[in-house]
């Protein structure tokens, strides 16, 4: 009995080892899973030194070195009339986004030394080709665009959700405020180039590629740096809720408004930081661990879903130190909290921003803190700020004169782009607006129309809905085949409630057009003849290049095409401007003639919705 007793013993105890050896390593598992993707601040500090430093890659970092780039440049005398030479004035250049090639020089020493170091690694590898373009496959958060004779072009884009949408948009929208601004937009020279919207290049192409990014890691030779979305506006969306932030400018002015009324001696003396912990968690959280025990702290982390520990980007003005950290690769927030005469306190950064070349951690030019990766120096570098007011004081006021004031202006920005075109044209093949395919001028993909009048983006909508319902009942091919090859559909509303209160320049009128192109280059095996297109594709299709066109926002669409190469899909809100000749009847279509009286019918009772439907437009 008792040798069957110790048995059974034996057994279970065996058992109970067995459960524990499989529950261990899942509950281990569990444990770092929270501890990465948590943003809760309840992970023991030891756990944090176990979790993988992941995306931060916690060893590495970026060394700036520019000595020159704060160092003031020789004025110039602007012409031969002028008796006083001339220099950048901030509340009287800084908004200008036309300044000429030389003032760019001028006001923004140190600015574009990416630029020269993207063009000079190119020249040192042969260059960039339009076959290297081609080579680098489009994926989600990828755009390939050209300007060419002073126009913006895209060429193909791919996004996956609201978020790089906005963002490609965003960024298109900066270039063509450059582009327009520009004192002789004709003299642009004509680039044609790939750049992404994601965190890090990594994610979408592979090493040595040629592509125009956010941020880049110093051995990212290959990229070059443009400046992020949020010059343009940021309208964040996380968890399906919109959380719009607004242009840059839109964020500075408040901060003005804000430190009018508060001198950095009345702001909080302590150290602020707010931010989503898995976006870095080994690095974030080190942060706090670090900070935690001191009463300088205002370091906290935040829960998006709930906003708990929320600020708003100007309440951050409201302390005297800031930190900054970086999440998945760079993090956009630093160009806000630069907006604030605040000290910015830093860890050593592993990605480089087109800006970043101005950051100066010591000397007379000081403008921010910079502490290790681990933070371990903070607690000191703190004591002496606090201890020396005067000293934090004056890094301060010189953040807020070298990037709030100057290298984060609408100025700078503008002055950047144009010079990215240029140093990227010095290395690139020149582009082709057209393609040539047995003897034919085919257009490349997408065009955007940028010179007359925008309009109310409804009024295309209603367009693209009336050409969809007459379209879809079309049958689309070859011109020399049964098949229709080109179709119209003129639209007109009212833009007042009397004729009299037109806009001057506003044409009323909407010319949706629809062409069979040939197929790609040229081969019509690369199309089938006899499309059908259904009304919900004719749609989406008219969509794509007045919502990509944000040539002047939501109610500022001039149109444009796009050219899939089998059809042309055409919206173009200033026929009479950019196609004086086109007759706005859909006469053109040979199957179109049929559907002359019931089309104007249905024209007409379009064109009575739409005025009664513009009364407060």
């Amino acid at each position: 009995m008792l040798a069957n007793a110790g048995s059974c013993l034996s057994g279970k105890g065996g058992r109970v080892l067995g459960l524990i050896s499989l529950c261990f390593p899942a509950a281990l598992i569990w444990i770092l899973w929270y501890a990465v993707n948590s943003d809760r601040d309840d992970v023991h500090p030891i756990l944090n030194q176990l979790i993988p430093a992941g995306h931060c890659a916690c060893q590495t970092a970026t060394i700036f070195e520019c000595s020159s780039c704060l160092e003031p440049t020789p004025e110039f005398v602007a012409n031969a009339t002028e008796v006083e030479p001339w220099k950048y004035e901030y509340g009287r250049d800084d908004r200008n986004a036309g300044l000429p090639e030389q003032q760019c020089w001028t006001s923004f020493p140190g600015l574009f030394e990416d630029i020269s170091r993207g063009a000079r690694y190119w020249k040192e590898n042969g260059g960039i080709s339009r076959q290297a373009l081609d080579s680098v496959k489009l994926v989600a958060g990828m755009t390939r665009a050209m300007i060419f004779d002073g126009d913006l072009y895209v060429v193909s884009t791919k996004s996956k959700g609201e978020d790089h949408r906005r963002k490609i948009l965003a960024t298109l929208s900066a270039m063509h405020r450059a582009l327009a601004a520009a004192p002789d937009r004709r003299s642009m020279p004509n680039v044609e180039f790939i750049y992404s919207v994601e965190d890090k290049a990594s994610d979408v192409t592979g090493i040595g590629d040629p592509m125009w990014v956010f941020a880049r890691r110093a051995s990212e030779a290959s990229l070059f740096l443009m400046p992020d979305f949020g010059y343009w506006a940021w309208d964040n969306v996380i968890d399906g809720k919109n959380n719009e932030i607004g242009a840059y400018e839109d964020v500075v002015e408040k901060v003005r408004d804000l430190e009018s009324e508060l001198d950095f001696s009345q702001k909080e003396d302590k150290l602020v930081w707010r931010g989503k912990l898995s976006f870095a968690p080994k690095l974030r959280r080190a942060l706090l661990n670090v900070a935690r025990a001191h009463d300088w702290s205002a370091v906290k982390e935040l829960n998006w879903r709930v906003k708990r520990n929320f600020l708003t980007l100007e309440d951050h003005c409201r302390f005297r130190y800031i930190a900054h950290v970086e999440g998945r690769s760079y993090s956009a927030s630093l160009k806000y909290r630069q907006a604030c005469r605040s000290v910015i306190i830093a860890h050593k950064l592993q990605y480089i921003q087109h800006h970043h070349y101005l950051l100066s951690s010591h000397g007379s030019t000081q403008n921010y803190v910079e502490v290790e990766r681990d933070f371990e120096d903070l607690p000191a570098k703190m004591e002496h700020l606090l201890a020396n007011p005067a000293e934090a004081e004056r890094i301060a006021d010189n953040s807020v004169k070298t990037f709030r004031e100057r290298y984060l202006t609408l100025a700078a920005e503008a002055c950047y782009w144009r010079n990215l075109w240029g140093g990227y044209a010095s290395i690139a093949e020149k582009p082709e607006l057209w393609t040539e395919a047995d003897g034919k001028r085919m257009p490349r993909q997408c065009v955007c129309y940028n010179k007359y009048y925008g309009v109310d983006r409804k009024h295309l909508v209603d367009a693209i809905a009336g050409a969809c319902s007459f379209f879809s009942t079309l049958t689309l091919g070859p011109a020399e085949s049964k098949y229709t090859h080109f179709a119209q559909y003129p639209h007109t509303y009212a833009t007042g409630i009397f004729v009299v209160t037109k806009p001057q320049g506003e044409e009323g009128k909407v010319s949706v057009q629809l062409e069979w192109m040939g197929g790609k280059d040229g081969n019509p095996n690369t199309c089938v003849p006899g499309m059908i297109i259904p009304e919900e594709f004719c749609a989406l299709n008219f969509q794509w290049p007045f919502d990509l066109c944000n040539t002047g926002g939501e109610n500022g669409k001039q149109g444009g095409y796009r050219n899939d190469f089998c059809l042309r899909w055409t919206v173009d809100p200033n026929p009479a401007h950019n196609e004086p000749d086109l007759v706005l009847l859909p006469q053109h279509a040979e199957s179109c003639k049929n559907y002359v009286e019931d089309l104007g019918w249905y024209a007409s009772i379009k064109a009575f919705s739409s005025f009664i439907l513009s009364w407060n437009y």
